[in-house]
């Protein structure tokens, strides 16, 4: 099935406690709240120090400490522990092995402007609120760009298009010390296919 290899990124069902048949039962498991052996699962898997989980999943050592007593996350803990495990998955397939996805998700990539891909983890639309493709931006929005903007964990955040929200936007920082090392390339002209617009406009 296609969630298997998130499934194993989390540590597969025992880790999970649950039998995984669908993607509908991840997505129920996901709500109640991944155990925190999950977690540990994806961070054994990728190398990653606590400090780093700690930042990707935009949880305070404090509170990270508190879920592992509670050996349990938060709905929205566990989402984004998901995105994680989903886009670390991915890397694995295309790479062909665990070690190759952890150095590509943690170093920087030129495709991406010198950004860590970890870095672009930060906002799905899932995560936005309700009113984020109202136009002109809403309040909610402008604020959750201004705690992005002054909070400065990254140079570079990755937000869904309004217009197309299966595409991304790339929002630079430039108060944060890696903005520098950001390169904007030569842009490409886009055209328009002539066949999309009305005779006579």
């Amino acid at each position: 099935m296609a969630t298997l290899p998130v499934v194993e990124m989390l540590g597969g069902e025992k880790t999970l406690r649950s039998k995984i048949s669908s993607p509908l039962t991840l997505v129920e498991l996901l709500r109640k709240g991944l155990p925190y052996p999950s977690l540990e699962a994806v961070m054994r898997t990728l190398g990653l120090s606590r400090e780093e989980a700690s930042e990707i999943l935009s949880l305070p050592m404090r509170t990270l400490v508190r879920r592992q007593r509670q050996r349990r996350l938060r709905a929205d803990e566990s989402d984004r522990l998901y995105r994680l495990a989903r886009v670390a998955s991915r890397a694995v397939e295309v790479l062909g092995s665990v070690d190759a996805a952890g150095r590509w998700l943690r170093h920087s990539n030129r495709a991406l402007g010198s950004v860590v891909p970890l870095d672009l983890l930060d906002t799905e639309a899932e995560n936005l609120p309700r009113d984020w493709r109202v136009y002109p931006a809403p309040r909610s929005v402008r604020l959750l760009g201004a705690q992005w903007l002054t909070a400065g964990r990254s140079a570079v955040l990755s937000v869904p298009s309004i217009l197309i929200p299966t595409e991304r936007n790339y929002l630079l920082n430039p108060i944060h010390p890696d903005f520098r090392r950001i390169v904007i390339r030569k842009p490409e002209p886009f055209t328009f296919d002539p066949r999309m617009r009305k005779a006579g406009r």
